[in-house]
């Protein structure tokens, strides 16, 4: 289904909220429960907001049940919601914790979509749980809420990060340890406040039968740093370009052996 204009339709769904509460007495008191109350809105998408992917720089489909995290901006405060998509419907419905201010003036939003590795466990329902390999695209966009039942978006989704896989034998793999790479990679993120969490790891991938590895990907944070060091029979290194690292670009390396490395660009970490 190709994202020019989506039109929602949505009901406002209300989770009632229960609180119970009980004079004290000698024996015991009774617990207090709330159950947090939610408001669903029909989103709009302006004929600008396309999701341009970092393979194609066009405009791609959105399957059953794909999210975007929103976060909305006023002079006032900030509230955070979730768009999730039906393809049955061809709709996105979104759903916020706090109700949205009636306003036919433009207020600023921002937009997550995160592509392949996520999940949230129990242990941290409002935290988003991301892999080096979850592809990031995010936007700064505007909207209005003129109806208690519909918002209207314009905004442009587009990749946060470079990407980055190997090429090499089958069942080949390759090794970035964090203490000798610079690249950050996003984590988690945060429902509650709409942020991201960046952070370190080491990441080991394996050549498919493609003679690729999965993307992965990250940034640098120091571009004075832009030295890659892997692991495969040896450590080597070589340097990165610059242009190879600006948001949404899509590189590839291959992989080093005894054999090919210097004639690859690698040299032997020392």
């Amino acid at each position: 289904m190709k994202m020019s204009t989506l039109i929602y339709k949505i009901g406002i769904g209300i989770i009632a909220v229960l609180c119970l509460t009980a004079c004290s007495s000698d024996d015991s008191d009774m617990d207090v429960s709330v159950v947090q109350k939610q408001f669903s809105y029909t989103m709009h998408l302006d004929d600008n907001g396309v999701f341009s992917t970092i393979t194609t720089r066009g405009t791609a489909s959105w399957t059953d049940n794909s999210i975007i995290y929103l976060r909305f901006l006023t002079e006032d405060n900030e509230i955070t919601g979730k768009a999730v998509y039906s393809s049955e419907t061809d709709t996105w419905t979104v759903t916020t914790d706090a109700e949205l201010i009636l306003s036919e003036e433009e207020n600023s939003l921002t937009a997550y979509y995160f592509e392949g590795s996520q999940s949230i466990n129990e242990e941290e329902p409002d935290v988003v749980q991301l892999t080096p390999q979850t592809g990031i695209y995010t936007s700064e966009g505007n909207y209005t809420h003129p109806s208690e039942t519909d918002i209207y978006v314009k905004t442009k989704l587009q990749p946060l990060y470079w990407r980055m896989c190997f090429r090499g034998e089958e069942g080949q793999t390759v090794t970035l340890e964090a203490d000798k790479n610079d690249i950050y990679y996003a984590m988690r993120y945060y429902l509650e406040y709409g942020d991201i969490e960046p952070d370190i790891c080491d990441l080991t991938l394996t050549v498919g039968n493609s003679g690729y590895t999965p993307y992965f990907y990250g940034w640098l944070a120091n571009m004075d740093e832009n030295v890659l060091c892997v692991t495969t029979d040896a450590e080597y290194i070589r340097i990165i370009n610059y242009e190879d690292l600006n948001s949404g670009n899509s590189f590839y390396c291959q992989l080093p052996t005894a054999e090919n490395y210097e004639a690859e660009g690698w040299q032997l970490a020392e």
